[in-house]
């Protein structure tokens, strides 16, 4: 999906015409984004995410972190440079 446009736009430089094959990469760039649309849309249908979101029903889970005094230092075995 990001590197169809790219791929485009180097053979048209490359090329120094638009092509068969510039068209073929475009199209190719469509049908992924399309694929990923479908795809997060059963994703987001199946887990009623957007709506339990409006409702304000979704949890965010946080793991906390380790505070500055728990963490360990382990010094180093090499020589300074």
């Amino acid at each position: 999906m990001i590197v169809s446009p790219v791929v485009a736009f180097l053979l048209t430089q490359v090329l120094g015409q638009y092509s068969l094959l510039t068209f073929l990469v475009e199209v190719f760039g469509i049908y992924a984004f399309a694929a990923y649309w479908v795809i997060k849309s059963q994703e987001i249908k199946e887990t009623d995410a957007e709506l339990r979101a409006i409702q304000g029903k979704l949890t965010r889970r946080v793991t906390p972190r380790a505070a500055v005094n728990e963490v360990k230092v382990v010094p180093s075995t090499e020589p300074p440079v």
